[in-house]
């Protein structure tokens, strides 16, 4: 067995691995850039090494670099986790140059598998089912004409790109000049080698994925179906196994298949066959990509089969043959994982930075927990927003959707915005629970009901905003003293949140003494009889319930956590103060880092509300920048690929 291997990657996926080599006796090494310094991952390892570059995706994509650091430290193998450099063909082959073991497939695996034009003509060689479609070779005319022989809806990608980038739906023949413009700026600016191809869209299909495993030799085990159609921008966040409502030809179809495509390679380690299938009831399946790694969601599978996939991975590159047969797989009740991501759910599931300031993982004893970050955090622009994974067990589905709920609700996360709420709504929604297909469209279909948790304050809510308030700007000091000697409603100013759907809420201190009284918006009335503050918790009784919730405030913001429910509000400055990404409405602001995709605009031009002015993109996330006012654009600050902080003015606009 390997005496050392590094693990060249960050977060979760560098803790997963670390955890199973070490109890496979193996040394572990793990590369870390200076905004990765004292993550947990950098202090699980038994060796950290620094790696430098312009900015952390270069540095952890820089293959020589990484292989200096094998050879000084006589490192004898390399797990690569998933993204990075894991997608990198070249990367095996330059340490197979050096004769450092690769854990993972083969080069030339990962080449065919990666460029999304090639896998498709391939599987479609061998048998495998596969969607209609055209491929962009050149020619713009003929690809359209092509495009406009296949049944519309039809979906344009880029044959590199991957987590829900470089996609557009496009409904009629109409719209197909202006989405190859858009891709092909997309693909000069992130996927260069990429080309653009298109696929008949199926509308409402199911995404089904097989794990398997080969041994190199032309030998492959599959570990069973996982359900993986809870999306959102086309990025999945809950995934269970085995997958439900499948016929027994279908779940039989895609073993098959996936099996052929990764034996007729004769595919080493661990991989991931992906299928759409139609949830009307059709037996039919169509291959959709072959991921060469090991997947986020590969945990499910783990618990589900009693198996350690990593460990599998390790010893299959080490030996290059299987110590288990088919038979021996075999399926133990249900899992379901749930993905923490740092994301304004009401904000379309926009990515958010910040620091995490305050973190309590759950205490369930039946739940895994797969985190890469802790207290004090910051979570950057230049990665993914998923902070950690949650994945619960159970002998069946209800059980192990309880449990996950379970752990959701014992989760406090303090400092930035997570969909934690949004992730406890949809698994308490009354149809994930029953019979319905669930489809990729089932976030969308289900929206309303997922945000109906953001519309309003609570009672409880304002009250404790209220008591934060108060303490911020020292009036809960001698209440009675000031009460009976100024008067309390002419000392203290009404508290103003701001609200996102409500707009600002006022609320006035009607009374203070012997207890707080709260008039909101001049409309219903809240009592609170008494209340304490611990360190990052307030304890109080409202209307005449107790309750305990978690808080952290930062600057005109409060982050909390109440009846198992994060809520982020915001104080405002004055009366004429809104949260939203404008100074007041005429200076374009950006939340977060990012880089100017596309300008739309011209100076001295005419624009109004609605109006798309700049796309822009953070976080792997495009968006469009949207004019609130009518008026004459002043002044562009950025170029298209140019880089800007948080905060900075994009745009200014003179209203008319």
């Amino acid at each position: 067995m390997f005496k050392s291997i590094l693990i060249a990657n960050r977060g979760e996926i560098a803790c997963r691995v670390i955890k199973t080599a070490k109890q496979m006796g193996i040394e572990t090494h793990i590369v870390f850039h200076n905004k990765d310094y004292s993550t947990p991952h950098t202090k699980q390892a038994d060796y950290a090494h620094e790696i430098l570059g312009p900015n952390p995706t270069s540095a952890y994509l820089d293959m020589d670099q990484i292989v200096t650091i094998l050879k000084s430290n006589q490192i004898e193998a390399v797990h690569p986790g998933y993204g990075f450099l894991s997608e990198d063909p070249s990367f095996p082959k330059l340490l197979e140059q050096h004769g450092i073991a690769y854990i993972g497939p083969r080069s030339d695996s990962v080449a065919l598998m990666g460029d999304k034009v090639e896998a498709l003509q391939y599987a479609k060689s061998i048998g495998v089912n596969t969607l209609n479609g055209a491929v962009l070779d050149g020619d713009i005319k003929t690809f359209i004409s092509n495009c406009k022989d296949l049944n519309f809806p039809i979906m344009l990608k880029l044959s590199g790109a991957g987590g829900g980038r470089g996609i557009r739906i496009i409904n009629e023949p109409g719209h197909l000049d202006q989405a190859i413009t858009d891709l092909t700026k997309e693909k000069e600016r992130n996927f260069g080698s990429s080309v653009i191809f298109a696929e008949e869209y199926i509308s409402s299909p199911r995404h089904i994925e097989v794990q398997i495993i080969g041994d190199g030799k032309g030998h492959v085990r599959h570990f069973y179906e996982r359900e993986c159609s809870i999306q959102r921008r086309y990025q999945k966040i809950i995934e269970e196994a085995p997958a439900q409502q499948l016929t027994d030809t279908q779940k039989k179809g895609m073993r098959d298949d996936a099996e052929k495509l990764a034996s007729s390679m004769k595919y080493l380690n661990a991989g991931t066959v992906e299928f759409l299938v139609p949830a009307n009831n059709s037996d039919m399946h169509y291959f959709l990509e072959m991921n060469t790694r090991i997947q986020v969601e590969h945990g499910i599978t783990e618990k589900i089969c009693s198996i350690d996939l990593i460990e599998k991975q390790i010893s299959i590159a080490y030996t290059k043959s299987f110590d288990f047969e088919q038979k021996d797989i075999t399926v133990k009740g249900h899992a379901i994982q749930a993905r923490v991501c740092c994301e304004a759910v009401e904000d379309d599931f926009r990515p958010r930075t910040g620091k995490i300031d305050f973190l309590k993982l759950p205490t369930e004893s039946d739940i895994r927990l797969d985190f890469g970050i802790e207290d004090g955090h910051r979570i950057s622009s230049d990665f993914d927003s998923m902070i950690g994974k949650i994945i619960a067990h159970g002998q069946n589905r209800k059980e192990a959707i309880m449990k996950l709920k379970n752990g959701l609700s014992d989760l406090t996360v303090l400092g930035c915005e997570t969909n934690v709420n949004a992730l406890l709504a949809i698994i308490d929604l009354k149809s994930f629970h029953g019979d319905e297909v669930i489809t990729t469209n089932y976030i969308k279909q289900n929206l309303n009901n997922i945000l109906s948790q953001f519309e309003e304050l609570t009672e409880n809510e304002i009250a404790i905003a209220t008591l934060v308030s108060l303490k911020k700007e020292r009036a809960l000091s001698s209440p009675k003293m000031r009460q009976e000697i100024f008067g309390w409603q002419n000392h203290v100013r009404p508290v103003i949140l701001n609200n996102r759907k409500e707009g600002k809420i006022i609320i006035q201190i009607a009374q203070i003494y012997p207890h707080i009284l709260l008039s909101v918006s001049n409309k219903e009335l809240i009592k609170i009889e008494s209340f304490s503050f611990k360190e990052s918790t307030i304890e109080a009784v409202i209307n005449n319930k107790r309750l305990t919730c978690d808080y952290l405030v930062f600057g005109n913001f409060l982050h909390i956590k109440i009846n198992n429910q994060h809520k982020y509000l915001e104080f405002a400055k004055s009366l004429s103060v809104t949260r939203n990404n404008y100074e007041p409405d005429k200076n374009i602001k950006a939340e977060m880092p990012g880089t100017v995709v596309s300008i739309l605009s011209e100076l001295n031009k005419r624009v109004e509300v609605g109006q798309i002015l700049m796309v822009v993109e953070s976080m792997k996330i495009q968006t469009n920048i949207i004019s609130q006012v009518n008026g004459t654009i002043d002044k562009i600050y950025y170029s298209e690929n140019e880089s800007f902080e948080r905060g900075s003015t994009l745009i200014s606009i003179s209203e008319t």
